[in-house]
């Protein structure tokens, strides 16, 4: 297995986050549909402490954790927070990524993603490690966690998404 204090894997993915691209994107720091809500047709966003400017990636990274990674429990099952069906949360995922990046492109598509996974993982190993001595499950979780991102971390050259301005 790979230790949670691992110095390779952590200087790799220090480095990606390093020589991530400056750009001048609004970042929300909390996106997800119960953040947003309709009022005259017109979308409102809520919850805007974490509002500020960078690299949509990190943002990207926050959504895969809402759609994607806390998602792995019974499809049929209402996820608690977001109020969706968790079948539906990978599928809004897709076609979110699909609308933001402007593609229809699966190289595309799975590359941003792959990305906003990496960075996902960061922030899950990250929760996991605060707790301190792990249970036996959450150990296995962390295990899973980390060989995944050293896996994302060998493949993956550059965090950009293609959005550099």
């Amino acid at each position: 297995g790979i230790e949670p204090d691992d110095p390779k894997l952590a200087e790799k993915c220090l480095k990606l986050i390093d020589r991530l691209p400056q750009t001048c994107h609004l970042i929300h720091g909390d996106f997800h549909t119960s953040n947003v809500f309709l009022q005259k047709s017109e979308a409102v966003l809520i919850d805007m402490d974490r509002i500020s400017i960078g690299n949509p990636i990190i943002e990207l990274g926050d959504v895969y954790l809402y759609y994607e990674a806390l998602s792995d429990t019974d499809p049929e099952a209402t996820d608690p927070y977001l109020k969706i069906p968790i079948r539906l949360c990978r599928r809004f995922f897709s076609a979110f990524l699909r609308h933001y990046l402007q593609t229809d492109d699966d190289r595309i598509i799975t590359e941003v993603s792959e990305k906003a996974k990496l960075l996902c993982n960061i922030r899950l190993a990250n929760r996991l490690r605060k707790q301190g001595t792990l249970s036996s499950e959450a150990g296995k979780k962390m295990q899973g966690i980390l060989l995944e991102t050293a896996e994302l971390a060998a493949r993956i050259k550059d965090l950009s998404t293609g959005h550099s301005r």
